[in-house]
């Protein structure tokens, strides 16, 4: 059965994770050598320089945070998949998928267990939703397929239930 599913581009989440970094440590370093700077050599250019670069650093976070957020953005795409059942279970290319049905914003996840049977290391994460998903859910029921409950990690912390943000699925999830 083909699908329409969201997944995300980690190489393009990775790549500008990484110029976010760069801009903040440029900024960070040049911030901590005009206060050394001034510091040592003393002053009033010097100090004014480090006082400048240090408001300077206001609209350099806002103009970082907004170009975060556009190319956090675009790392979603939407990709045609072929899902198939075998033996009470869904698959894709040939990967054991286990399914997860958020009912609350009504949509499917299928990913595979990851590393040690941990999601947030999955190598294929699909988020489906509208007709695909009532299709995919028609397709999941006539085959017998297995529909887990949307999993939070239990931990023995006096904080319990761990949500999917901290279990570091937010990567693959936006809704």
């Amino acid at each position: 059965m083909k699908v329409n599913a969201e997944v995300r581009d980690t190489q393009k989440l990775n790549k500008s994770i990484r110029n976010v970094i760069i801009v903040f440590a440029v900024y960070i370093a040049a911030l901590v050598a005009s206060i050394a700077c001034a510091g040592i050599i003393g002053g009033a250019a010097l100090v004014a320089a480090a006082l400048l670069i240090t408001i300077a650093g206001i609209p350099i976070i806002i103009i970082a945070a907004k170009k975060a957020a556009k190319a956090y953005n675009n790392t979603w795409m939407n990709q045609e998949f072929e899902l198939y059942a075998k033996d009470g279970s869904l698959y894709c290319e040939g990967t054991k998928l286990q399914v997860n049905q958020n009912k609350k914003s009504d949509v499917l996840y299928a990913h595979d267990l990851g590393i040690n049977g941990n999601p947030s290391k999955a190598s294929i994460y699909l988020t489906i939703e509208g007709n695909d998903k009532d299709n995919l859910l028609d397709y999941i029921n006539e085959n017998g397929v297995r529909i887990d409950p949307d999993s939070v990690i239990r931990t023995r912390t006096k904080f319990a239930p761990v949500t999917a943000v901290a279990n570091g699925l937010s990567r693959y999830r936006r809704k």
